[in-house]
């Protein structure tokens, strides 16, 4: 069995047996497992495996398939490749025993992730879908995640009803509380507060299951609004409101955060559960994100169109300007590959291969990576969204010769 202590590795990625999976719960796990993984330094291959565990019996049972048939190709690469290390196949056999772990596969609740090199291995539990895949190569091969931590869509959901209130930072990965100074309770905290006296209708309403008049609202929800607004100054993200109709009604008219989405979610949320609204809010807020995307290509459409040298097209092109750091806004098609080398001291020039092996990286990681490195965003698409023919498009912060700005 592999020893806690054979995991170590630089940049401190590999510390975790297989045996002991790590839960990624928000996106502050994904991106932090991320950028870990994005340090690897280790030499030899590099196994990464994906595949899709589901909750439901059947998502289960195909899940733990995928995987096998994943490992068996992992495997398979390895001997083509004459690269497996005795610490490689050790970690491959503790894989193997989970293949017939039903009580693994019936916990999942989205995908797994697994990374092996000759330090040991990591096994990531990932509430979001997946497509399977094995890849072995001289690095990790990371897209699907960066594609996944680039389209996390966060938000935050008001949760408001006379009895409790919360609220939650959500994304595809789902919701979890956080605190918000100042935010009351309840309705019962928030009169208390105010120092209404305990023979007032107030106080009355907020100690029974009497509901609140409009006006006894609009006090309570102008101090949840305090909190929350004051929190979330100078963030970009929705805010949604999870409630009755009519409080939801009130508390828009009161609001001072900006970003308030249109849409809500209706109904008591006092007794709904965590993944339940989640799901609600994901599904409303999904054309918002898109919209996020429509801005973004429309600015490199209108770039195209006005400033001479200031939008790159193609892998080489966005390479290159994200190699130099002018890259500000890059799109990748996330469901396309490109396997090969690239030397970006050279114009760049890339060296493409037929898939994986020991020679080659993913070329859209790769260009992702270094815009990213370089403090760029990126937007992962499907091939079909993208406006034009490149692959891989990019607004530039500057022309190549400044002159063409």
């Amino acid at each position: 069995m592999i020893d806690g202590t054979d995991l170590a590795c630089k940049g401190g990625v590999m510390n975790t047996l297989m045996t002991d999976t790590t839960k990624i719960r928000r996106s502050e796990d994904l991106l932090r497992e991320l950028d870990d993984l994005l340090m690897s330094e280790e030499d030899g291959a590099h196994i990464s495996l994906y595949c899709p565990a589901g909750r439901m019996p059947n998502e289960a049972i195909e899940g733990r398939i995928a995987f096998k048939n994943a490992l068996a190709e992992a495997e398979r690469s390895l001997k083509e490749m004459g690269e497996s290390s005795d610490a490689i196949v050790e970690s491959l056999l503790e894989l193997r025993s989970l293949v017939d772990d039903m009580n693994f596969w019936n916990r999942q609740r989205g995908s797994i992730a697994v990374f092996v090199n000759s330090a040991g291995g990591l096994l990531l539990e990932i509430p979001a879908p997946l497509s399977s895949r094995a890849v072995v190569s001289n690095d990790f091969y990371l897209k699907p995640m960066m594609a996944l931590a680039a389209n996390l869509d966060t938000y935050f959901l008001l949760n408001i009803s006379q009895k409790e209130v919360s609220l939650l930072r959500g994304s595809v990965l789902g919701l979890r509380e956080v605190e918000c100074p100042g935010l009351p309770e309840n309705y019962a905290d928030a009169i208390e507060r105010l120092g209404y006296g305990d023979e007032s209708r107030k106080q009355a309403a907020a100690e029974s299951n009497l509901k609140a008049r409009e006006d006894e609202l609009k006090v309570f929800f102008q101090q949840i609004d305090l909190a929350v607004s004051r929190f979330l100054t100078g963030r970009d993200v929705p805010l949604i409101v999870a409630g009755d109709s009519s409080y939801e009604r009130i508390y828009r008219e009161v609001n001072t955060y900006e970003n308030i989405a249109e849409v809500y979610i209706e109904g008591n949320s006092e007794h709904t559960d965590k993944r339940d609204l989640s799901e609600k809010a994901n599904v409303l807020l999904h054309s918002d994100f898109k919209e996020s995307q429509r801005r973004a290509l429309n600015r490199f459409k209108m770039m195209d169109d006005v400033y001479e040298g200031r939008v790159a097209r193609g892998l080489e092109e966005v390479i290159k300007a994200a190699a130099s750091g002018r890259v500000a806004v890059g799109f990748l098609p996330g469901d396309a590959e490109t396997w090969g080398t690239s030397d970006t001291e050279e114009s760049p020039v890339i060296s493409k291969s037929d898939g994986p092996c020991m020679a080659s990286t993913e070329l859209y990681e790769y260009a992702a990576r270094e815009i990213l490195g370089n403090g760029g965003e990126v937007f992962f698409l499907e091939e079909r969204q993208l406006p034009t023919d490149a692959k891989a498009i990019a607004v530039l912060r500057w022309a190549a010769n400044k002159e063409d700005q």
